[in-house]
């Protein structure tokens, strides 16, 4: 369009140039070349809005995103981190809790922060300035908080530990009572069990009225959080909200699914940032397992294009459009963002190389993270059985005052391919957010040509790439 616009001036400007040698004819034939100049300039910018909204490249306008929300299994849904900011470890006397249960912990998940903020400053549990704090920090809007105590704004569990079986109870119908709902025994050999779902009431307020509903989640009872003590891990769980708002967007002739959790199931205040945004291209590809989370905060990658969020509704997300971004964003099928960093344990400058003829495997983990930590046995395998013939990197993301542990981490588990560490403050900009990585740990296979042909999360990203590897006939 735009080169179709530069022909037609062109072609304009020299019948200008060319005007009959009469003063008059030729003003006259000057004023009707402007005419179309004109005409034609003003078609362009009308065609090319109409192209850019089409295909939803704005630069000054919005992306205007409906969501619906809906319910059930999905490989959409987020988990509720027991070990999450958002949770709290109760006393004893706060719950009724079933007799017999030497190695137990309640629990309470705050589905709205700002609530229990708004409860403790009226109760002298927080003081004046420190609340006007957090309603600057997180701009909480209190014409939506209730006055007194808001029951039903928790989850609550209640988990149990013995040598034979993990124990788990959710407080369904949030009275405080762990006697009169469903126990769930997980046996402890089996590390990949079902995940009951179970429907707990709670209770939202909009300024007006509160409002009691149901709302989905799911038990994970072996996924741990980053609890420093084997015990404190034993008894930690995650619980999966089977729930969330989802929307579709078409950027650049490419659809795009967009999805946000509803891990607080629509509690929070009404500027709030406690939810994830998700990004996953259509058709979904069952060898990407883990969308691309965003904080919204955080830029957002739709197709090679960086968006921010402007604004949340109940029934839409509003993105206003930033820049192209620079890479593909560490992506299916695209070439590996570059890796050029010092190693953490010799400081020499490590260069990811994906013209070496090898497959690579880039493990984004951290001290911090259990999973990890439990997942090293295998990596450490697979490097030995694979070392001629595969390249191993490791990502760790970890704060600094952790770096003595990363350290001693990687020598007494002698991880002698390279490890190269990232700020946990310095997210942005870096190998973590050029690859999108945002659960650890996460397992990245590169083919021979340096394009990234899985990504996977936790044990079960790291096993399929093995087999991935197995059935190249990569051994050495």
């Amino acid at each position: 369009m735009l080169l179709a616009y530069v022909l037609v001036l062109q072609q304009q400007t020299v019948e200008v140039i060319s005007m009959p040698p009469s003063a008059c004819g030729g003003a006259v034939y000057l004023k009707n070349a402007m005419k179309r100049i004109c005409l034609c300039f003003w078609l362009y910018v009308l065609c090319y809005n109409v192209y850019s909204q089409n295909n939803h490249q704005y630069i000054k306008n919005q992306i205007i995103v409906p969501l619906k929300t809906i319910h059930g299994d999905s490989s959409w849904t987020k988990e509720l981190l027991y070990a999450d900011y958002h949770v709290i470890f109760n006393q004893p006397g706060d719950f009724i809790v079933p007799p017999g249960y030497k190695n137990y912990r309640t629990a309470a998940i705050i589905l709205n922060p700002a609530q229990r903020h708004f409860e403790n400053f009226h109760h002298g549990k927080m003081s004046a300035d420190k609340f006007d704090r957090l309603l600057k920090l997180y701009n909480i809007d209190t014409t939506i908080l209730y006055k007194g105590e808001l029951h039903g704004n928790t989850i609550n569990i209640f988990t149990a530990i013995d040598p034979v079986n993990k124990y788990v109870i959710i407080d369904a119908n949030n009275n405080s009572s762990f006697l009169d709902d469903s126990l769930y025994t997980f046996p402890l050999k089996n590390r990949k069990p079902d995940k009951p779902q179970v429907n707990v009431l709670i209770t939202k307020y909009n300024g007006k009225k509160m409002t009691t509903f149901s709302v989905p989640v799911r038990i994970n009872p072996f996924d741990y959080g980053d609890e420093q003590t084997e015990l404190g891990r034993s008894l930690e769980i995650s619980l999966i909200a089977a729930s969330m708002r989802l929307g579709q967007v078409k950027v650049n002739n490419k659809i795009y699914q967009i999805g946000l959790n509803n891990r607080t199931f629509g509690t929070t205040w009404s500027n709030n940032t406690d939810y994830w945004v998700q990004v996953k291209a259509v058709p979904l590809n069952k060898n990407d397992i883990n969308g691309y989370i965003y904080f919204p905060y955080y830029d957002i990658d739709i197709g090679g294009y960086m968006y921010h969020v402007e604004k949340l509704t109940d029934s839409a997300l509003i993105l206003k459009f930033i820049k192209k971004r620079d890479n593909d964003g560490g992506s299916l099928y695209s070439t590996a963002p570059a890796i050029e960093m010092p190693d953490i344990m010799t400081n020499k400058l490590f260069r990811l190389d994906i013209h070496s003829g090898k497959y690579t495997i880039i493990d984004f983990w951290g001290s911090w993270c259990g999973p990890c930590i439990e997942a090293l046995p295998l990596l450490i395998n697979a490097h030995n059985k694979y070392v001629n013939n595969v390249n191993f990197v490791s990502v760790a993301l970890d704060y600094e005052e952790n770096v003595p542990k990363l350290k001693s981490l990687i020598t007494e588990n002698k991880l002698t391919w390279p490890q190269v560490w990232v700020d946990r403050h310095k997210i942005e900009g870096s190998v973590v957010f050029d690859y999108k990585v945002n659960s650890y740990p996460t397992t990245i296979l590169l083919n021979k040509e340096g394009t990234i042909i899985y990504r996977g999360i936790g044990a079960e990203g790291l096993e399929n790439v093995l087999k991935i590897i197995e059935n190249k006939s990569v051994e050495n």
